[in-house]
């Protein structure tokens, strides 16, 4: 699926230029901090991937509606979503590594101590947070400009924010279920993946795409609920990917989930299968502050030696199956259901 959404990303970085030629102007004429933030916030929304902007031309293609400069600039701001959620997100797991790079607050606080401020990681995490809002803030403005019907740029902008603030809450739960000495029950995890990681990385830029291109209020809302589904697989792999992967493709510290104790399903059905057994040592890895590579291994086997691998895949095979009900029956056309057919696949078979 990557290859086939590769065709929008070049776009979508012109977009994003275009967008901080905009308005990184105002920004920069403010403090010398503006164009500090332009300059890292660019960089940083380009390192990703752009999967989720490239769902929202590939969407809008796929229902009808020619893939315009309107469209370009909703699929870039769908990007700065995922920024502010990201370095938002790395301050509060303590990741200083993000795509292989220097996180945002890592690079503040670089910058930080590189000038001989006081208290740089306070210095590092504050700045970053305020460019997280920035970042949030330009998406809005950047919408309020393109020239499309009044109402559907509405109904845009009043979905993003909904959409948001759900990811807000749920990165609450996210954070809470960290802290928390009680373990999180299966349906509170479930339900961050759903609301923190499914809806802002499928079911918004799918619907934000047949929005663009007038789909049927139905067809959007069945967009929702496939979505919700496939971005649990998304997560579900993606956790997986945290443990089992290779911090060269992930861009993230190998262990990190571990050590930072994240309440994942791997972690929850990791418990449940260990008790009485000769890997429930590997339980007290969890939430360390360092981990050798012979205990992460050990952590790895035990994850494969339980079943635990095993019965998350099956897991992922009935939100797939439950996924593909959601759809049926709605008289999508060839082109939708090739474009969620591809995603489904691509989710299922994921390693990077």
């Amino acid at each position: 699926m990557i290859a086939e959404l590769a065709v929008h990303r070049q776009p979508i970085v012109d977009a994003l230029r275009d967008i901080d030629a905009g308005l990184g102007d105002e920004l920069a004429d403010v403090n010398r901090w503006g164009h500090d933030l332009r300059v890292r916030m660019l960089e940083f929304a380009q390192r990703g991937k752009l999967i989720r902007g490239s769902l929202v031309a590939a969407s809008a293609a796929a229902f009808g509606r020619p893939v315009d400069g309107a469209v370009y600039t909703v699929a870039a701001a769908v990007e700065l979503v995922q920024s502010f959620l990201l370095i938002h997100d790395d301050i509060m797991d303590e990741d200083p590594l993000r795509r292989g790079s220097p996180a945002v607050f890592e690079q503040y606080r670089r910058y930080g101590s590189d000038h001989g401020f006081r208290h740089r990681r306070r210095f590092g995490e504050s700045m970053a947070i305020c460019a997280g809002d920035v970042a949030i803030l330009v998406v809005f403005a950047a919408i309020s400009s393109i020239e499309i019907e009044e109402s559907t740029r509405v109904r845009l902008m009043s979905l993003l924010a909904r959409e948001i603030a759900k990811v807000g809450v749920a990165q609450m739960a996210d954070v809470a279920n960290g802290h928390d000495p009680a373990p999180a029950t299966e349906d509170e995890i479930v339900s961050v993946y759903q609301f923190k990681t499914g809806r802002y990385t499928f079911s918004l830029p799918l619907m934000l795409g047949a929005i663009l291109a007038g789909t049927d209020a139905m067809v959007v809302d069945a967009l929702c609920r496939w979505g919700d589904l496939q971005g649990v697989v998304f997560q579900i792999r993606d956790d997986q990917l945290g443990i089992m992967g290779d911090a060269d493709q992930t861009g993230k510290p190998v262990g990190s989930d571990i050590m930072a104790n994240k309440q994942t399903l791997h972690r929850l059905t990791l418990f449940e299968a260990i008790a009485g057994t000769e890997w429930e040592d590997v339980r007290a890895c969890f939430g360390r502050d360092q981990l050798s590579p012979d205990e992460i291994g050990r952590v790895r086997r035990a994850l494969e030696q339980t079943g635990t691998i095993a019965l998350l895949d099956r897991r992922i095979a009935q939100l797939r199956s439950d996924s593909a009900r959601e759809i049926a029956g709605i008289g999508l056309g060839d082109a939708p259901r090739r474009l969620l057919d591809a995603i489904d696949a691509y989710n299922a078979a994921r390693d990077v």
